[in-house]
């Protein structure tokens, strides 16, 4: 059975950009394990959003579609609810939009990892139910 995870923006653009060298060879490793169905991978809407300002500032327009038509072939796109807005806005977190990922992550139960390269700003906030690894971490556990 595939495990679940939540993939922060900076994995996928990390993946994109190659930066750092060290993050993107993780990242392409869990998104061929998702490409190969031994990961379910999630990503949030917003995420989406981001991903395509940075992929359209540096790529053509045939480009940029072909890319972000894999990663939604690839990903599955979770949306944001009012509550995971609120309950972000309310927590403890000083960065609000990473409030609003981690939220959205933990709402959807089946996921086992949030996963992230920005690891400093979200492990002091994460709870049992849902740990926060970097793409190497992951790689180790799984």
């Amino acid at each position: 059975m595939a495990i679940e995870i939540f993939l922060d923006t900076n994995v996928v653009l990390d993946v994109l950009f190659e930066r750092p060298e060290r993050y993107a060879v993780a990242g392409r490793q869990i998104l061929r394990f998702c490409e190969l169905g031994k990961i379910n991978g999630y990503i949030s809407a917003a995420s989406f959003y981001t991903i395509t300002y940075y992929v359209q500032k540096n790529r053509s327009l045939s480009e940029t579609k072909q890319i972000l038509g894999d990663y939604l072939n690839l990903l599955t796109t979770l949306e944001t609810s009012h509550s995971s807005l609120e309950t972000g806005v309310h927590s403890l977190f000083t960065d609000l939009e990473d409030a609003y990922q981690y939220q959205t992550a933990l709402a959807q139960e089946s996921i086992g990892y949030f996963v992230t390269g920005n690891i400093k700003d979200y492990k002091k906030y994460q709870v049992p139910q849902l740990p926060i690894v970097t793409p190497d971490e992951l790689l180790t556990l799984i």
